[in-house]
């Protein structure tokens, strides 16, 4: 639903700012577009019907679109042109075909020149840092062969600490 203020002030924009009080239902869209539930493949086909600069639900939108200020429904090739392509292209590309009179694509395309729009390229990982990580993961390795074998040479035996609960533990049972 719609709400516009119904009283008359000044400045047009006194409304914005919070300081008229006076507010009046518009319009309902599922009242003005014969619209049972606001999903988008409802809305997608009030927008085919919109096409049609004769039909009455495009000049409803037209009125409904200047918040009650301008009541004016006349809209020549260039403004109903406008219009549609607003509604209908969400990307800037596609909006200048569109408006250019050209097909435009279902989705922007992944080469947009948009910085929220495509897909970011994967960093190129220099070779020298997988022998790093290699040579890493080796000597950790060998630290724990060192530890082992350390372990081993002392008994066979792993000693827990002095006060623990289970005593020492045995490797060989």
């Amino acid at each position: 639903m719609k709400y516009t203020s119904s009283s008359n002030v000044s400045n047009p924009f006194d409304h914005v700012a919070g300081k008229a009080d006076n507010w009046e239902r518009e319009y309902d869209t599922s009242d003005v577009y014969a619209i049972d539930e606001l999903r988008p493949s409802k809305l997608f086909e009030l927008t085919k019907a919109f096409k049609d600069r004769s039909n009455e639900l495009f000049r409803h939108y037209l009125m409904y679109n200047s918040v009650m200020w301008a009541g004016n429904t006349e809209c020549n090739e260039t403004c109903h042109l406008r219009h549609i392509c607003t509604i209908d292209q969400l990307d800037f590309d596609n909006y200048d075909v569109c408006m250019s009179g050209g097909k435009t694509t279902v989705a922007p395309p992944k080469t947009t020149h948009h910085p929220h729009h495509g897909s970011t390229p994967l960093p190129v990982v220099p070779s020298y840092l997988y022998y790093l990580v290699g040579g890493l993961a080796v000597a950790v390795f060998a630290l724990f062969l060192v530890v082992a074998f350390m372990c081993l040479k002392r008994g066979g035996r792993l000693r827990a600490p002095r006060y623990s609960k289970f005593g020492s533990l045995s490797i060989n049972g």
